[in-house]
């Protein structure tokens, strides 16, 4: 028997960021961003101009800086999610994270290395508690300009 679906927290400051960094990744990539449904297991897709495929992109975005923790966490069934995308469709699959001082990319992890039970605690929520990927500020990328 399947639970109850959990709450769907999207916030409008959630869109405005998401739409934030697809135009980022369409100035580096010269793609366009293109979002998916609100529930999917990812939240973008970026296209090549002639409309093929160019990567799938998780954007997740935290209000600290570029190492500004020992790391960044990132739910692991996102990362599952995005393995599976890129497995399934053969094209890439990447985190794009927007912080205080910049946007940042990084290849979806193929193994996650370290992982911990993690999570947001301001909701109540007690869902919001779940696996996560430690990934390293050595695998990100700056991608806008100062």
């Amino acid at each position: 028997m399947q639970g109850l679906p959990r709450p769907l927290y999207a916030r409008q400051k959630d869109d405005d960021n998401e739409r934030t960094v697809a135009s980022v990744l369409e100035r580096h990539y010269g793609v366009t961003a293109q979002q998916t449904p609100r529930r999917y297991v990812v939240d973008l897709l970026l296209l090549h101009p002639n409309g093929r495929p160019h990567s799938w992109v998780e954007v997740k975005a935290r209000t600290i800086p570029f190492r500004g923790a020992p790391y960044l966490i990132m739910s692991l069934e996102k990362v599952i999610g995005l393995q599976v995308m890129a497995a399934a469709t053969g094209i890439a699959s990447r985190i794009a994270i927007k912080l205080t001082d910049g946007v940042f990319i990084a290849e979806c992890p193929k193994r996650p290395v370290e992982f911990k039970m993690s999570g947001r605690r301001d909701r109540g929520d007690p869902e919001d508690m779940e696996p996560c990927v430690l990934l390293r500020w050595d695998d990100m990328t700056r991608i806008d300009q100062p």
